[in-house]
């Protein structure tokens, strides 16, 4: 409280009970706060009348580290409470520091809405003028807060004071582990009872005394920026007499009542006004500078004498004419008046948004207020700073000290790279630096270091950062300020990116580097993030002003290098600009899997070891398709197949688990022909037809099976030219039929959601619901169907339930099936990309394979097989 200077109330002032008249308490759950408060009787023992009675939080500590000579236990240190214990009775002095003093409260269980009752609990109070006398062995430190006792206690009167207190960061399920007992250590103080005495009677037309703050000596105040009335200057020891103007200017006068349809939302009036038009003029607080225009604080009129509230103030009210106000006016708030104001000059006292006829034994005197202290700072030539990398620039910079500040102002800058010489000031205490002095000027000089970065762009952040000896913020000043480093920018033309290089090829990638900021030397142009088995050796170039440099970087891809997308990332011996686009600095490289050679690409099939490629003979009513089977890129063996005759298809091909070739029809229809690796060839008969066969597939024995007509049973053919019939129940005829990679499971499933899981080693069927037979999935060894589902990779299992394993996966176009070696291997692909997915292992890897491919196949001795006809038939193999 500043209105008042506070000292120490007489000794033996007050009497307190011994014990509280009432305690209470609460929790608040949501905050994790327990409330305790204790209500005590106070009486004054004096013969005098105690104003503004108050009780200070009061810390003390031992004075010379001796506790035998001490009167009574310190406080915990920093706090004014002692003596702290849980529930228990064991020492919780760890805690001390959750307890905040506060008024009495109240919780509304219903809201959670906290209400403040009981006495008022009061920060920023003026205790300068207090002298706690410690107990033996002890100092004593009052703190500027406490709890309001009585305005005004007359000699034998009784009052009550409630004490309250936070416990912060409580368990609320845990009440043993809070603090349970503690003693609180307080000051009584009341107003000074001389600065009472020497209050003056307020003036209507003047604004008369003198301030006590040294840093206003020959400073000035101010009203706001709506008022006209200029102000006045404060004298050298602090007397100030300004005479109100005779009548205000016409712009300051407002009406009391403003229409109801005043702005938007509108004004309103309860109460009783003797002129509803009365218009009238207010003059209150005052801002105030020091001599040097330091912003220092505001200053009033404070009611030390025959206010109705500890912090009212005088303010000036001209009235154009009569008017007595008894009501509240609502208008960008509240305010409530209760006056009667002649014509002309009126002093009034205002608390809050309270304005009240002044008392006829009120009394006042200056009191100034202190802003929070801080600095400011301003150059006075504000042209742009511009720097390079080891260059220094001064500028003046004025500084002014906010709210008196007064010590030690620490300076930095935010811009990366620069620094402040000197980067300590000292500012002394306003007052003691002679009247009308100016405010401190002082030359900094800006220094860039050898290795700034190139700053060329003006960013809001750039600062002159001022703090006190603490590390404390105390302002920044705005800077205007350019680092401009001899840099490059640079562009990429000539290779597409990403760059795409094959193992065991070599490629290059083109850049354009332009001079910035008058580089003109050379430059050296290397890369980083290389995966394993690739190199590309730094080339230096010279870069000059005059135009753009051209550097190739070639690339070297090992034959056993690391297949996949890196990121890679082009270095230079000098810093990249920041002019340059980001894109530029980096490229994707995709070391692409080896391509081999195909002679055509009309067909493949995966064979035990290699693949079958088909070629076609020209259509003229009967064609023969050509089997060869290659190995790394060199034929093996081949078969010649007649496949259309009379233009009739002859014979269709399928693929066997094994690697085997299937073909299956003939000229009757009833031949089922195996190919082996070598090219030679079984042929079996049987007894119907198999070229009207419903969704054919061969198993791992190599076994051929369909749906019979006419009634759609599931069946397969044996080697010794017979049928089996595992399923005559149910109609295979409309199912889509798909085999495990080991030919062990065929899954026949439809769209509605029928689905059937059929163990071709026990010729057995169970039927399966859910996700199982789901469109596009493929199945793993184990019986587990996988399938994708719009971005998300699901495993279905055969009881119809689904999970979905976290894995990180790029966006997949379609799956490929399990690996023949690997069976937790999945394989999946979009247009260009090949996945590889560990689906026990959760993770995954994709290949850019650079361009689009045709097809992919399952290799029967592992991994994957992709092929291309672009730009000529050849195949690459994934492991």
């Amino acid at each position: 409280m500043t209105a008042q200077g506070l000292v120490n109330a007489p000794d033996e002032a007050i009497a307190i009970t011994p014990t509280p008249i009432s305690v209470a308490s609460f929790t608040d759950r949501v905050r994790k706060v327990r409330h305790v408060e204790a209500t005590f009787q106070v009486t004054n023992t004096t013969a005098a009348t105690l104003s503004n009675l108050y009780f200070l939080p009061t810390v003390t500590a031992d004075t010379d580290g001796d506790p035998s000579n001490n009167a009574s236990t310190p406080t915990i240190a920093g706090t004014p409470y002692r003596a702290l214990t849980y529930f228990d009775g064991s020492d919780a002095s760890a805690k001390a520091a959750s307890l905040q003093a506060t008024s009495g409260e109240t919780l509304d269980p219903a809201t959670g809405e906290i209400t403040y009752t009981g006495n008022i609990y009061r920060s920023d109070l003026d205790v300068s003028g207090v002298v706690p006398v410690p107990p033996a062995g002890l100092s004593a430190t009052v703190q500027n807060a406490g709890w309001r006792v009585a305005l005004a206690l007359a000699p034998g009167e009784h009052t009550t004071v409630t004490l309250g207190v936070d416990i912060e960061g409580i368990d609320p399920d845990s009440p043993k582990s809070d603090v349970y007992n503690f003693r609180l250590v307080f000051t009584p103080v009341q107003d000074d009872p001389a600065l009472t005495a020497t209050g003056s009677v307020p003036d209507a037309t003047r604004i008369r005394g003198r301030v006590t703050d040294t840093a206003l000596y020959g400073g000035r105040a101010t009203f706001g920026s709506l008022y006209t009335a200029p102000g006045f200057d404060i004298g050298a020891a602090g007397e100030v007499d300004y005479a109100l103007p005779a009548v205000p200017a016409a712009s300051d006068f407002t009406r009391v009542i403003m229409p109801s349809n005043y702005f938007s939302f509108g004004c309103s009036f309860s109460g009783t006004i003797s002129d509803s038009d009365a218009e009238i003029a207010v003059y209150d607080a005052l801002r105030t500078t020091g001599v040097q225009g330091d912003p220092i604080g505001t200053l009033q009129e404070s009611i030390v004498a025959g206010g109705r509230r500890s912090t009212s103030r005088v303010a000036h009210v001209y009235a154009k004419a009569p008017v007595d106000i008894e009501g509240n006016v609502w208008c960008f708030g509240n305010t409530y008046y209760s006056v009667h104001l002649k014509a002309g000059w009126n002093a009034v006292e205002v608390f809050g948004s309270n304005v009240y006829d002044l008392n006829s034994g009120a009394r006042s005197v200056l009191t100034a207020v202190r802003n929070a202290a801080g600095v400011s700072a301003s150059v006075t030539d504000t042209s742009t700073i511009v720097l390079h990398p080891g260059e220094r620039v001064t500028r003046n910079v004025k500084f002014l000290q906010l709210g008196g500040y007064s010590g030690t102002v620490r300076l930095s800058t935010t811009v990366p790279g620069v620094t402040v010489e000197p980067s300590t000031v000292n500012l002394a205490s306003l007052g003691t630096q002679g009247l009308r002095a100016q405010a401190l000027s002082t030359p900094l000089t800006f220094v860039a270091a050898a290795d700034a970065p190139d700053h060329p762009y003006f960013l809001s952040s750039d600062a002159l950062v001022l703090k006190d000896g603490n590390d404390a913020p105390l302002g920044q000043m705005p800077l205007s300020l350019q680092v401009l480093t001899p840099s490059v920018s640079l562009s990429s033309y000539g290779t597409p990116l990403p760059v795409n290089v094959a193992l065991g090829d070599s490629g290059s990638v083109t850049l354009s580097l332009y001079s910035v900021n008058g580089l003109n030397g050379p430059v050296t142009v290397g890369v980083s993030g290389l995966p394993t088995g690739v190199t590309v050796p730094p080339q230096t170039v010279q870069v000059t002003s005059s135009g753009p440099t051209t550097v190739t970087l070639p690339l070297q891809v090992a034959a056993d290098a690391m297949v996949g997308a890196s990121k890679v990332t082009f270095t230079f011996s000098v810093p990249l600009s920041q002019f340059s686009y980001p894109q530029a600095a980096s490229f994707t490289l995709n070391v692409l899997p080896k391509r081999t050679a195909l002679p055509v690409n009309n067909g493949v099939y995966p064979a035990a070891n290699g693949l079958w490629v088909r070629t076609t003979s020209p259509y003229s009513g009967t064609q023969t398709l050509t089997f060869t089977r290659y190995v790394n890129g060199v034929a093996a063996a081949s078969f010649t197949l007649d496949t259309i005759q009379d233009y009739r298809i002859i014979w269709t091909v399928l693929s066997a688990p094994s690697g085997d070739l299937i073909a299956y029809g003939g000229p009757d229809g009833q031949r089922l022909r195996t190919y082996h690796d070598d090219g030679s060839m079984q042929e079996t008969v049987y007894a119907e037809s198999l070229t009207a066969a419903s969704g054919p597939v061969i198993d791992a024995q190599g076994r051929f099976w369909y749906a019979q007509n006419p009634a759609g049973s599931l069946v397969h053919t044996n080697p010794d030219g017979t049928v089996t019939v595992v399923d005559a129940t149910r109609d295979y005829r409309s199912l889509t039929w798909t085999v495990s990679t080991d030919g062990r499971r065929i899954v026949a499933s439809q769209y509605t959601g029928v689905a059937y899981l059929i163990d071709t080693a026990a010729d057995s069927v169970t039927p399966v619901g859910g996700n199982y037979g789901r469109y596009g999935a493929v199945y793993a060894n184990d019986g587990t169907g996988w399938f994708w589902d719009y971005g998300t990779l699901r495993q279905a299992l055969p009881d119809g339930s689904t999970r979905t394993p976290v894995i990180t996966l790029p966006y997949i176009d379609s799956l490929i099936g399990f690996d023949a070696v690997q069976p937790g291997v999945l394989w999946a692909k979009t247009s260009n990309t090949v996945v590889r997915i560990d689906v026990n292992a959760l993770t995954s890897r994709a290949v850019n394979l650079g361009t689009g491919f045709d097809s992919t196949v399952l290799n029967r001795q592992g991994g994957v097989d992709v092929i291309f006809s672009s730009p000529t038939p050849a195949t690459s193999h994934l492991d």
